[in-house]
């Protein structure tokens, strides 16, 4: 387990061999059509079948056994009447069944010469699964890293001691945190670690430790923690230079700033042997603070430990996440904010692992995802699209106490809410109108409006159509409207069309009583762009007005597509910026 191929696994033959039964029942001639068969014999999984089928004849047959010759295909059990007591030698198929029913073909599942598995691919249960098909007893990987981890500093107790146990602190001391949690990301990752313990500030017993990595220890990396800072203990950095190659020892990043990488040459293997003959020893510094250390591991040393060990895809995994809170950046330097992963409707949704102080382990317990953020002088607000960096197993890390989705989605019921063309992204908008024809044409002509200025993926969109009887009725309108202002559906935008005249003075009563703040600079932007191709609407200040329900924003657009079109126009640039601030889920992007 955790092992990387080292070549190739191809399928020896084909699966399954034969043509194979897939269900308990009888094996017939599909020619013979309905009617009365003869049982002639039985074939159960692990047999060979002993006849051939003639007219009107039957085998009975068990899941996975060899079809028997001229048969070709299967009648399940629950379709047969048998017409004696079991064993039946007499059974009746009511209805003419076609070739190839419920059996699979040879090589229907894997062919012949197929690539089972690549070189490079991690072996995991259902790898070992497909060897095991393929009767490989043995295969060839790639060697297992040997990893050496080093702890630095006098202040530093070993809690892996047997002495250290039940031990207090001593003054000015504290126990090593680092070199337990990166032993133990060292054998996650499938590498072979090597405990160097912590060595004191002094150049004898560093000069000790990197002897013991290449010598006696022979190994491949060194990971020592501490001692890459600019103090006058920090004595890791002149003895890599002294000893070896330093190729870079500051990163711009947070945090990590220290992180430092070296390769350290091998004394000849044997007399006569050339100089370089083995590959340096290669030597990563991490900063001495518990996060810096952790953070660093994952996103410079894994990824080279895994391409060691043959990996073809040694890099972290990167998915979007949407932020709900806002969080704080740093104005010099590009920071990895550690975060947990919650499912919910629309996606992974990051929650901060609070304090992110570099000496505050706990930020990195129980972590799924590094959020990757830029320099700025700046704060994102909550419902911003960001890139994370998969550092922990999401099957069982943190956030699922929070997931959003206690039962399966249904596929087919949310694919009968999408509309236009805004397919299955994580911002849901609706589009809300009456069942006069003037409304339901201004709603088609925004949503493929909208569709040439959102950006595609990103967003998908639901259409309520109110019948004549409810737009005219406040609660039937308030009732519709509130499945998309509450839970799993709630909708960050509705747009809500044609709420002027007799017809729609439910629906116009509805958002007034639903609306928790009316936003006043928005709807005077949009009363304005809207006057010029629909003045009454316009001048009904209910008809064309912009508020707030909760986290959504609400927008009474007039029923004439010209008019709702030129009120989008001139809110879309700070829609995001106004949904955002609103708290409204998820991100509205623009092309």
């Amino acid at each position: 387990m955790g092992a990387t191929l080292a070549e190739p696994v191809v399928a020896p033959h084909p699966h399954p061999p034969f043509a194979a039964s897939i269900k308990d029942g009888y094996a017939l001639r599909s020619i013979d059509g309905a009617g009365d068969f003869d049982v002639v014999d039985e074939c159960r999984a692990g047999e060979l079948p002993q006849v051939s089928l003639g007219e009107r004849q039957a085998v009975y047959i068990t899941t996975g056994a060899p079809l028997p010759p001229g048969a070709d295909c299967v009648v399940q059990l629950e379709s047969v009447e048998l017409l004696e007591p079991a064993p039946a030698k007499r059974i009746r198929v009511r209805r003419a069944v076609s070739a190839g029913l419920e059996v699979r073909p040879p090589g229907f599942d894997i062919a012949e010469g197929s690539t089972l598995l690549r070189a490079g691919d991690v072996l995991g249960s259902a790898e070992l699964g497909l060897l095991g098909y393929a009767g490989w007893p043995a295969v060839r990987v790639r060697r297992a890293a040997r990893v050496a981890v080093l702890s630095t500093g006098d202040e530093l107790l070993d809690p892996l001691a047997p002495a250290a146990r039940g031990a207090g602190l001593r003054g000015g001391c504290v126990f090593d945190s680092n070199r337990p949690a990166l032993l133990a990301a060292v054998l996650a990752s499938g590498a072979r670690p090597i405990d160097l313990g912590v060595a004191r500030d002094g150049p004898a017993a560093l000069d000790a430790a990197l002897d013991a990595a290449l010598g006696a220890h022979d190994a491949d990396v060194l990971v020592c923690s501490g001692g890459v800072s600019m103090g006058d203990r920090d004595l890791v950095k002149p003895l890599l230079a002294r000893r070896g190659a330093t190729h870079f020892g500051k990163v711009w990043m947070k945090p990590g700033k220290p992180l430092t990488f070296a390769t350290v040459p091998r004394a000849t293997a044997a007399p006569g042997a050339p100089a370089g003959a083995r590959a340096p020893l290669l030597v990563f510094g991490l900063p001495g603070n518990p996060v810096s250390a952790y953070v660093c591991f994952h996103l410079v040393v894994l990824p080279a430990l895994r391409q060691m060990q043959g990996a073809s895809s040694p890099g972290l995994r990167r998915v979007a996440a949407t932020t709900v809170a806002p969080i704080q950046l740093d104005p010099e330097r590009p920071e990895y904010h550690r975060a947990t992963l919650v499912s919910g409707a629309r996606g992974w949704e990051a929650h901060s692992t609070g304090g992110q102080i570099s000496s505050r382990l706990l930020s990195c317990a129980g972590a799924d995802a590094l959020l990757e953020l830029p320099p700025a002088a700046a704060s994102l607000p909550a419902g911003t699209r960001v890139s994370a960096l998969l550092i922990g197993d999401v099957r069982s890390g943190a956030g699922w106490r929070h997931d959003a989705l206690p039962r399966p989605i249904d596929p087919l019921a949310a694919d009968s809410a999408h509309a236009g063309g805004g397919g299955g992204g994580s911002f849901r908008l609706a589009l809300v109108c009456g069942a006069d024809a003037a409304s339901s044409a201004a709603v088609a002509r925004t949503s493929a409006w909208l569709t040439a200025r959102l950006a595609p993926g990103s967003w998908q969109a639901v259409r309520l159509t109110l019948p004549a009887e409810a737009a005219a009725d406040e609660s039937m309108c308030a009732q519709a409207l509130r499945p998309l202002l509450e839970g799993a559906g709630t909708c960050g935008l509705l747009l809500l069309f044609g709420a002027t005249g007799p017809a729609g003075t439910g629906l116009t009563a509805a958002t007034q009583a639903l609306t928790s703040r009316a936003i006043p600079s928005l709807g005077s932007v949009l009363r304005a762009a809207c006057l010029p191709h629909a003045p009454a609407a316009a001048l009904l200040g209910a008809s064309c007005d912009a508020a707030l329900a909760g986290s959504s924003l609400l927008l009474s657009l007039p029923a004439a597509a010209a008019a709702a079109e030129a009120g989008l126009a001139a809110l879309l640039p700070s829609l995001p910026h106004a949904l955002a601030q609103a708290g409204a889920p998820g991100l509205l992007r623009l092309r």
